[in-house]
């Protein structure tokens, strides 16, 4: 994944797991800003079918659990889905296609790994690409939102000797600021802030 193009980190990844793992197909879903919706990362101007993280769908399952889940698929092939992360914070699912012969505890951690790479991935991918910000949104965000996504940075309380940056933010009438706190531990607590959070982004 290290010399993979920002835009090709889905066709990169079937390559490698078809190769490493005798995947059959890749899939990409990142969680809308609301956290309401999984949305495919495909390539403009292609789409693919969005799922709510409400309908119980093993793949819905995998993101709001952050556990790895079974789907049954054609005979002899099971999809595992796993949740890929961003400095803690869930933004979506990596599903892989691949053969039942070829999935064991090893492979399964060697999965939840990647997935954990793909986040990363996304992280430098954002600066150079907007195809996964574009994946994420539900409706056209306003100018001053598509030029102020700030700088993230770790959270309050983490670690004291942590060294926080002030970052400018130029606001006009009518704009809208959402602060959202939630804590990590508590999967309860973590759904009614994620009911809080739709009800305050569209």
């Amino acid at each position: 994944m290290r010399s993979a193009s920002p835009e090709a980190l889905v066709p990169t990844a079937r390559e490698l797991l078809a190769a490493h793992t005798q995947a059959r197909d890749v899939a990409l879903l990142l969680a809308d800003y609301g956290l309401t919706e999984l949305r495919p990362v495909t390539t403009p101007p292609h789409t693919g079918r969005v799922i709510s993280v409400h309908d119980g769908a093993p793949v819905a399952r995998a993101f709001a659990t952050e556990a790895p889940t079974l789907e049954a698929g054609v005979p002899g092939t099971v999809t595992l889905h796993l949740s890929v992360t961003v400095r803690g914070d869930r933004v979506g699912v990596l599903s892989v296609n691949l053969p039942k012969s070829s999935l064991g505890m090893a492979a399964v951690m060697e999965l939840r790994a990647f997935a954990a790479t793909i986040g990363r991935k996304l992280v430098i991918a954002d600066r150079h690409t907007d195809l996964y910000l574009r994946a994420r949104r539900r409706q056209r965000l306003t100018l001053a939102a598509e030029m102020q996504e700030l700088e993230a940075q770790l959270p309050l309380g983490m670690f004291e000797d942590t060294d926080y940056r002030e970052q400018p933010l130029s606001v006009a009438p009518s704009d809208r600021l959402v602060i959202v706190t939630e804590p990590r531990r508590a999967p309860q607590r973590r759904e009614a802030a994620d009911r809080a959070r739709t009800r305050c982004v569209p």
